[in-house]
């Protein structure tokens, strides 16, 4: 990974006064000076507690129940100090110890000095190597002869689970190539176990030669190594977190490395140590070990037998690093120990003193939020530094653009602000490279700078300008970390709680104490940061340390952490959940970075998330796509995002949001040309160029096509869109515009680029074709005319060129098309002879025809023909040189009927064209089959066609015209009018042919009584001064609609009121049904099961939504089809599930029926008072006024007075806004038409007549 391992915090102390939070035992040779009586083992039993020393111990060897041996072939005494290869802790706390001897001894819970020792088991001949399985239940043991492996139980030591002879048929064959001798094997055996516990690592010395053997948990063989030079030296390790390497260290004659090998025994990959010594030869790899997560390997490595080292190893991308290194000159080496829950802590122990370091991994790479910085990114590798400005290229690791060589392993780096790069060595040596741009900037320039090319050419390193500018001494006398610069030859450093200032590189002018130990340090744009490792949080400024008053402290501790600004801080916890001060903004977070106006970050479930720094706390305001498994933010720039997978490798990401934003910038900034270049790598739509800004861009639409290439304009023109793009495809990175859409945009833009580019159209030709063919109604005659005027100017090889573009985007055959439809022959047939593939016996041919059709008029309208275009063709044959023949006139009639121009034939054709008459009629009948009768007896008028224009009148009920017009037929037409009016009721009509046109008044006045009009008929009595019929026709006629009249209200009523007693018997009953089921949910939860209630809310929602969908598919139906299913669907049969709304839209059809009625009532009313029938006109007046009251008391009980959602019942029922009618159940008034939902209107009509009130 492209981090690095820095030391964060480093104790030593006595073994006397040091506690091991980690360490369960931890076993000490004796000290060097210390005589045989009081050698001590060093052990830690438990977590927290100090160091216990045990004396030299005897004890005689006892059976389980105490009672001594009286014969066994162990030895008598157990001896404790260096004949000890083994001590552990099982599983109930008790201390299992192994003697070199042979001897396996047993110390209770809890054990003192005077404790006796328990010798459980014993192995003869001696034990070499001792370890105990990772789930504390197996203890795996290797003879002193490496013959045997011996495994036991650590519940049941009676005898071993399995014994395994380690030479039978698993020694491998001598081979030649290996070059093993006695005097280099290593005749120590080592164990390892794999973390799970399943399959254990033996390394022994058989026959001479050094052999790793693999066998599983049962002691069965598993696989063995495979030949490889070089000597097995110190321990193997496998590694944990679920790999199947082992780590084998190796010494040659001229190198040490490190064997990664697989289980099966093949060799995975050779790691060689980058480190410097005097001579290889005598180094020594003394132990190797990983720590608890895997990610780093420890190697313990002995020089000359006097000097130690520590060195840490890391993997990046199938290659590993030296990431530290320590030495010490000790003469008893450290034993290495990491911590089994923190996977960064390393202890280390002697005899006499304890060291402790704590580390942690960060990247180190400078601040890409600066507009002139590189984003270097450095990679330590122990005196080498490799370095990489991401801005400029993307390589990945383990190689690099450029390598920094030093002269000792690289402690500590930092970027500066300033381009600046920092870097400490472990010899205390300050080396300081600045980014300078000419000599003059820099005086004290040593240009042995000790940087080379990595993988780039040198060229790039000269652009690179990275220079040694110093390079001192830097022995400030503290041990320090957290190297941070804050101004040109200004840092921070930090050691436990102190934090140092130094200036001029090297001179600590303050020391400041804080309340815990400093953590980490950042500085940006002038604000300086310190947190504590128990999360507060420090502004240091004015060479003070004061609380943060912005944040003093996360909500939980974030070991990574970055400033937004001088108000904001982000933070990212431990537990993935990262923070803008005291503010959770996201979780499931591994990884982010800040850059322009976003915070990046990834996540868990390999997203990756892009936020706005303006909406950082608002919900589902985030960019979200997904990445690959295990993706990690490095580095990110304003459009470009470097990713590192788990396995090492880069991956370079263009996020939209990123692109867009700078994008927008680049438009302000009217740098066309670079915005189009980003659009064409990265497939924006070009319309943004338009959309981002469209009155900017019309303005700079000179410069937009001077910075434009022929190529770049035509994509740009090709690719207009009518939507705007900043609002569909890219509305996340713009806000909701409050101007209009612009209308029209693609026709806009393409005439301003040609008003923009017709003054040279032989330099803008390409562009000018494309204009024309992005219009919405394509202008490619236009094309064509530009075409033959570059023909025509002598341009032809231009000409040519635009010909073969505009066949990029239209067919030859519409091509030809449109030139043969600009009438000019000889074009066309340049057109044919260039762009078609047709045969040209065909189109020749068929133009030398068309040449010789005279007139012009005629010829053209065979061409317009031809190309369909029939209202051209129509337009021509309009003209008075066409000629006009039989033939002629049945074609044009033809097709005017069959493309349907009648209108069009109507607009140009005179009334005194040959044409007219017989279009007119052809249009008559076309109207008259379509129903339009009136119309077409209009046309029929026009074409002098009397007896279809009759026909017509009569058709569409026009019977003053028809009169007007027959005047020979009057009366018959008269009476037959007469019949048809009586059938459809319009007796006022049918009154007025039998007064005006057959003189028959006393027909009309039977004609007005029929239809109920008593008004009239009593006018036309009294007109004609008939008062006879009064007595006749008037009165009988009139007592007989009463009775028709009373008969009618009675039926309605009887009917109105049985459907609303049925309403309200329904709306009773379900009101008790819902009231019983709201009971029962009040009642304790226990009494009935919640699934019952569960089952209920399902079943009525479902038969809701069923309705629902229902209603939502009759939208698509027709008419007719719709008022069917409604009808079914809304029946007020008994028993139906809508009866309810069934009966509402009868009792709404009764009551609209009834108001509908008051006007002829009131007539009848009238009519009887005049003819002094008040008995009888009161009791109608009274049984229609009982009728009004039912109905009118009947409403606020079917219909609520404001209408309300079937949702919404509920909580107008709470508040008390339901009628007390609708107590607990209200019909779903929703699932009705909107006239229905309401009550029919009544309006204010007066009807009664107050005489017959007091009557």
């Amino acid at each position: 990974m492209m981090r690095n391992l820095f030391l964060l915090g480093e104790s030593e102390s006595s073994l006397d006064c040091c506690v091991c939070p980690s360490l369960r035992i931890l076993l000490l040779p004796p000290s060097s000076n210390s005589d045989s009586a009081s050698e001590y083992v060093s052990m830690c039993m438990e977590h927290g507690l100090g160091w216990k020393k045990l004396k030299r111990l005897k004890s005689e060897l006892v059976d389980g129940d105490g009672s001594p041996k009286t014969s066994t072939p162990l030895n008598p005494h157990f001896e404790i100090s260096d004949s000890m290869i083994g001590a552990f802790v099982i599983q109930d706390n008790d201390l299992v110890l192994v003697s070199r001897g042979g001897s396996i001894g047993l110390l209770p819970k809890g054990f003192s000095e005077t404790d006796a020792l328990q010798v459980v088991t014993s192995v003869p001949g001696g034990i070499s190597s001792s370890a105990i399985s990772p789930d504390e239940s197996i203890l795996a043991l290797v003879s002193q002869d490496h013959g045997s492996l011996f495994i036991f139980e650590t519940y049941c030591w009676s005898k071993p689970l399995m014994k395994v002879d380690l030479g039978r048929g698993s020694s491998p064959s001598r081979d030649s190539t290996t070059p093993q001798s006695s005097s280099l094997a290593n005749d120590k055996s080592h164990i390892s176990w794999r973390s799970d516990g399943q399959f254990v690592a033996i390394s022994f010395c058989l026959d001479q030669l050094q052999t790793i053997h693999v066998y599983n948990r049962e002691g069965v063989f598993f696989s063995r190594l495979e030949h490889f030079p070089g000597v097995i030296s110190g321990g193997i390790a496998w590694r944990p977190t679920g790999c199947s390497t082992i780590a084998i260290p190796l010494s040659l004659p001229d190198k040490l490395c490190v064997a990664l090998i697989e289980k099966n025994g093949l060799k995975r990959a050779d790691v060689q140590l980058n480190i410097k010594t005097n001579n290889i030869s005598t180094t020594k790899i003394m132990d190797i070990q990983w720590n608890s997560a895997g990610s780093i390997l420890s190697l313990s490595l002995l020089v000359d037998s006097h000097e130690q080292i520590i060195c840490l190893l890391m993997p990046s991308n199938h290659s590993w690093l030296t990431k530290f290194v320590r030495r010490f000159n000790v003469n008893i080496p450290y034993q290495m120990n990491w911590d089994s829950f923190d996977p960064l802590n390393l202890s280390l122990s002697s005899s006499s003193s304890f060291i402790d370091f704590k580390f942690v991994m960060r990247s180190s790479f400078s601040n890409c939020r600066l507009k002139n910085d590189n984003g270097n990114l450095a990679i330590i590798d122990g005196s080498t530094l490799n370095v990489t400005p991401f801005r400029k290229m993307k390589v990945p690791p383990p190689y690099s653009a450029y390598v920094i060589e030093l002269d000792d392993v690289v402690r500590d780096i930092c970027f500066g602000e300033d381009m600046s790069l920092t870097i400490i060595t472990e010899n205390e040596s300050l080396y300081v490279f600045v980014n300078i741009v000419s000599e003059k900037d820099c005086v004290d320039v040593n240009r042995s700078n000790g940087i080379k090319s990595g993988c780039v050419s040198k060229d790039f390193i000269n652009d690179v300008n990275y220079t040694l500018f110093l390079k001192e001494n830097w022995n400030i006398g503290i041990n320090y970390n957290n190297l941070t610069w804050i101004g040109h030859g200004n840092y921070l450093v930090s050691n436990s709680s102190c934090l140092y200032v130094i200036t001029d590189y090297k001179k600590v002018t303050k020391k400041l104490i804080l309340e815990d130990v400093i953590f980490n340090i950042i500085f940006f744009q002038g604000v300086t940061l310190v947190q504590l490792v128990n999360g507060l949080l420090f502004s240091y400024q004015d060479s003070s340390v004061v609380p943060w008053i912005k944040c003093n402290k996360f909500p939980e501790y974030c070991p990574i952490i970055e400033l937004m600004d001088d108000q904001i801080l982000l933070g990212l916890s431990e537990t993935n959940r990262l923070y803008a001060n005291s503010h959770e903004i996201a979780s499931n977070v591994n990884s982010f970075i800040l850059i322009s106006d976003f915070l990046l970050i990834t996540t868990n479930t390999h997203r990756l998330k892009i936020l706005k720094v303006d909406n950082l706390f608002i919900k589902d305001s985030e960019y979200v796509r997904s990445l690959e498994r295990g993706s990690r933010i490095v580095i990110a720039f304003e459009s470009t995002l470097v990713l590192q997978m788990p396995r090492g490798n880069i991956e370079v990401i263009s996020p939209k949001p990123l692109l867009i934003h700078s994008i927008k910038r680049l438009l302000d900034s009217n740098e066309y040309n670079k915005v189009y270049s980003l659009i064409r790598k990265h497939r924006i739509n070009s319309n943004i160029l338009v959309d981002h800004n469209y009155d900017n861009f019309i303005k700079n639409l000179s410069n937009i096509i001077e910075q434009f290439s022929d190529s770049g304009l035509c994509s740009l023109i090709s690719e207009l869109l009518e939507e705007d793009v900043t609002q569909t495809l890219y509305k996340y990175s713009y806000s909701v515009r409050d101007d209009k859409m612009i209308e029209n945009k693609v026709d806009s833009v393409c005439a301003q680029i040609l008003k923009a580019t017709q003054h040279n159209t032989e330099k803008f030709y390409l562009p000018l074709m494309n204009c024309y063919i992005m219009f919405s109604s394509k202008r490619l005659d236009s094309a064509l005319k530009l075409i033959c005027k570059l023909r025509a100017n002598g341009n032809c090889k231009i000409a040519e060129e635009c010909l073969t573009h505009l066949c990029l985007y239209v067919d030859s055959n519409e091509l030809f098309n449109v030139a043969l439809g600009s009438y000019n022959l000889e074009f066309a047939l340049y057109i044919a002879s260039k762009v078609t593939s047709k045969d040209p016996k065909e189109y020749v041919q068929f133009l030398n025809n068309l040449k010789n059709i005279q007139p012009i008029s005629l010829r053209h309208y065979t061409i317009d023909k031809h190309l369909k275009d029939f209202k051209g063709a129509l337009s021509h044959a309009s003209q008075k040189d066409f000629p006009i023949s039989e033939e002629y006139v049945s074609d044009l009639v033809n097709m005017v009927a069959s493309q349907r121009l009648y209108s069009y034939a109507m607009k140009i054709l005179s009334i005194k064209n040959e044409l007219f008459i017989p279009i007119s009629e052809e249009y008559g009948n076309y109207l008259f089959a379509k129903r339009y009768y009136e119309d077409a007896a209009l046309l029929f008028e026009l074409s002098g066609n009397k007896e279809k224009s009759l026909n017509s009148w009569k058709r569409c009920g026009k019977w003053r015209n028809v009169l007007c017009h027959d005047l020979e037929n009057s009366e018959q037409t008269c009476l037959s009018f007469i019949e048809e009016l009586s059938t459809e009721k319009k007796h006022i009509e049918v009154a007025e042919i039998y007064l005006s046109y057959l003189k028959h008044p006393e027909e009309a006045i039977s004609a007005y009584l029929q239809g109920g009009h008593w008004q009239e008929a009593y006018e036309l009595i009294v007109r004609l001064k008939r008062n006879d019929l009064l007595e006749i026709n008037f009165l009988p006629t009139l007592v007989a609609k009463s009775s028709e009249y009373l008969e009618f209200i009675h039926e309605i009523m009887n009917t109105f009121t049985s459907k609303f007693n049925r309403f309200e018997t329904i709306i009773q009953i379900r009101s008790s049904e819902k009231n019983i089921t709201t009971e029962s949910n009040d009642l304790d939860e226990d009494a009935f099961s919640e699934g019952s209630r569960v089952q209920s809310t399902i079943c009525s929602t479902s038969q809701s939504l069923t309705t629902v969908k229902t209603l939502e598919s009759l939208k698509s139906k027709s008419t007719k089809a719709r008022r069917k299913i409604k009808k079914k669907l809304f029946s007020s049969k008994k028993g139906s599930e809508f009866e309810d709304i069934g009966l509402v839209i009868e009792l709404h059809s009764l009551i609209s029926n009834v108001y509908s009625y008051r006007s002829e009532i009131h007539e009848l009313l009238s009519a009887l008072v005049r003819m002094h029938q008040l008995p009888l006109a009161c009791k109608i007046q009274k049984e229609f006024k009982n009728l009004i009251e039912l109905v009118g008391s009947s409403v606020d009980k079917i219909w609520l007075k404001k209408p309300l959602e079937f949702s919404s019942f509920e909580t107008s029922k709470k508040n008390g806004s339901t009628t007390s009618f609708f107590k607990s159940y209200i019909p779903p008034y929703h699932i009705l038409d909107n006239n229905l939902r309401f009550p029919p209107e009544n309006s204010n009509i007066l009807w009664e007549i107050q005489l017959l009130n007091n009557t």
